[in-house]
């Protein structure tokens, strides 16, 4: 049976995910903190500690390993958020505020 050897991650990569696992440690308080020093203005106060967390995560990411390439940048600023996507079962039904407005109007 033939084994299959790795190599060790890469400096940058081990410093990285040690970066991330620093995040993991902090309260919310830092994270906003840590959040005003990356973004350079206050964190959206109804972020809980876990988005802050993955959002800084994400940055630190993106920042040593690049970000999203243009097209897929391009492709998610121009699609629809989840909460506007109606389900397949919904579809010939009247979405609520269409309801409503409908039953404004009158006869």
């Amino acid at each position: 049976m033939s084994t299959v050897k790795t190599s060790p991650a890469p400096p940058e990569q081990v410093t990285l995910a040690a970066e991330i696992a620093q995040l993991r440690e902090l309260d919310a308080s830092t994270l906003r903190a840590r959040w005003r020093i990356v973004f350079r203005k206050n964190a959206p106060p109804h972020l809980p500690r876990h988005l802050l967390m993955r959002v800084l995560a994400y940055r630190l990411q993106a920042d040593r390993l690049g970000d999203l390439d243009p097209e897929s940048q391009r492709l998610l600023d121009t699609s629809t958020s989840p909460e506007q996507v109606r389900s397949p079962r919904d579809r010939g039904k009247e979405a609520p505020d269409q309801a409503a407005a409908r039953d404004r109007v009158g006869p």
